[in-house]
């Protein structure tokens, strides 16, 4: 439907995915209306999620600040014309660093409405994409988003305006439900966009270098990248 140098967007039939056994648990499809790219942008940014790792759980946001403006722009544009019947699939990278050295990272996922209100299903959340995906579209391949269960290791973190979906009595912990009533009322603290510090990317990449470079020990790259990590 659209594409950016940052997101695509595709048109999924309803009657195509999931199967049809799933279909029929699901309540009925609803015309998503014409959400307003603020309302977009605010959901979008209020999202949060958890990632269990072997060094122990990262929390961020699903969207940086930076990029949240050019994401509600073109899904406001995509939803705007997405034909009857279908739910949007999107496809999201980003560039912590904005540098050459760094990994572009994507999210991907699908939204509609249905009678219970607007459904988010996300399936990769700042998944590292391979180096030559900055150059060429294979970052663009869809990759499937699981509306049975979530990656065990990774769940969006519910507030008081999301709701996490149960189906065939199991929580799936990266599907939200927004009641229609309060998706207008959603908001997320916005950062301050004035300068600041290295990112935890950009600290990993001179760790890196330090190392290289034989400014530190193999055991001080460790002890330092394990830090890091954690408070990432």
């Amino acid at each position: 439907m659209l594409e950016t140098q940052a997101a695509s967007f595709y048109s999924l039939p309803a009657d195509v995915y999931p199967d049809r056994d799933l279909q029929r648990e699901l309540p009925a499809m609803a015309e998503p209306g014409a959400l307003e790219r603020e309302t977009i942008e605010n959901v979008l940014g209020a999202l949060k999620y958890r990632r269990s790792t072997f060094l122990g759980r990262i929390e961020g946001s699903v969207f940086s600040p930076a990029e949240l403006g050019g994401i509600a722009r073109s899904m406001h544009e995509a939803l705007s014309n997405l034909p009857a019947g279908h739910r949007l699939v999107f496809i999201v990278r980003y560039d912590p660093d904005n540098s050459i050295l760094s990994k572009m990272l994507r999210t991907t996922g699908v939204f509609w409405k249905d009678e219970e209100g607007y459904n988010l299903v996300l399936g990769e959340i700042n998944d590292e994409l391979p180096g030559s995906s900055f150059f060429d579209d294979d970052w663009k391949e869809v990759m499937p988003v699981s509306f049975k269960r979530n990656l065990p290791d990774l769940e969006i973190e519910q507030t008081e305006q999301f709701t996490h979906k149960k189906i065939r009595g199991y929580m799936h912990r990266t599907w939200i439900v927004i009641p229609e009533e309060e998706i207008a009322e959603i908001r997320y603290e916005k950062k301050d966009s004035g300068p600041s510090g290295p990112s935890p990317y950009q600290r990993l990449h001179e760790l890196r270098k330090a190392l290289k470079d034989g400014l530190i020990t193999e055991e001080e790259y460790k002890e330092k990248r394990k830090e890091l990590l954690q408070n990432m």
